[in-house]
């Protein structure tokens, strides 16, 4: 019977490997900051919006109220100076249910009375930071706890490769 060494087989690249889990990492810790920083440039827009713009009266013509907190709007009509009708929708918090026909504050842009806000309520900013704060928790987490377990896997497999070297005790 001939017994000859088989070689190993390749293993694949670690330098490929790592990177990859790096990128992933990288993506996952960047998501939630990059929402966050979208949402706050959205709140300020409106902020400017709700300083700079032509006030009116609206009228909600439309309450949705689906299961999840997402599907909480509402929409509203109003008419600008020009005499021209516009509607805007609004996201509405649990605790605060609007109905139809009850009047709200609208701001808009004069120079483009389609961008509108209504008065008091959140918008897509605050969403979007909202979110964006939840995906840095959730997915920050996530890859700085595979960044610790990475980490600690290298360690445990030199750790394994150095006692491997050492000679038996008897042989010392």
């Amino acid at each position: 019977m001939d017994l000859q060494k088989q070689p190993a087989p390749a293993a694949s690249h670690p330098t490929r490997k790592s990177f990859g889990m790096v990128a992933l990492i990288l993506g996952m810790l960047l998501v939630g900051p990059v929402m966050i920083a979208i949402g706050v440039g959205l709140r300020m827009a409106d902020d400017e919006l709700l300083q700079t713009g032509t006030r009116t009266t609206g009228t909600i013509t439309e309450v949705q109220d689906g299961v999840e907190a997402s599907d909480l709007d509402f929409r509203v009509e109003y008419r600008a100076t020009d005499d021209s009708v516009h509607t805007v929708w609004e996201s509405w918090d649990i605790s605060d249910r609007p109905s139809v026909g009850d009047e709200v504050a609208i701001v808009y842009r004069a120079s483009d009375p389609g961008t509108a806000v209504v008065e008091g309520y959140g918008g897509e900013g605050e969403w979007m930071t909202g979110l964006g704060a939840v995906f840095t928790v959730i997915l920050g987490g996530t890859g700085v706890m595979m960044l610790v377990m990475a980490a600690r896997g290298r360690w445990e497999r030199a750790q394994a490769r150095r006692a491997a070297m050492q000679p038996p005790a008897g042989q010392r």
